[in-house]
């Protein structure tokens, strides 16, 4: 099917009804998006990414949420630091990505931030 031939409202109408955590973060209002703009990204999206860039062993992922980039970048032999402005179990809380002032590095920075 082309999307071109698709008038933009059906398409949004048509992507909102799947409301996967993908469609929800291209909602246009507030109300049906996730809270804090959390959302995950899939493993294969970081590997997808570990096939066609290079990185330092140190990577910096500000934005860890739960873990899924970390982990994926941890088994390929990096040593990552994750941060995360809010407590969902895992790396260290209380990091706003905006505002990390100096962190010992250097690091490669690898996130999906919100």
């Amino acid at each position: 099917m082309r999307y071109s031939m698709i008038k933009a409202d059906s398409r949004h109408e048509r992507l909102m009804a799947d409301k996967t955590p993908f469609t929800r973060a291209m909602a246009p209002n507030s109300e049906e998006r996730e809270p804090l703009d959390y959302y995950p990204t899939p493993p294969g999206a970081t590997r997808a990414l570990l096939g066609v860039e290079a990185f330092h062993h140190n990577v910096l992922e500000p934005a860890c949420g739960e873990g899924h980039m970390s982990e994926v970048l941890w088994g390929a032999g990096h040593r990552v630091v994750s941060l995360d402005l809010i407590d969902r179990g895992y790396g260290l809380p209380g990091y706003d990505f905006l505002n990390l002032g100096t962190l010992a590095g250097p690091f490669d920075i690898i996130t999906n931030p919100p």
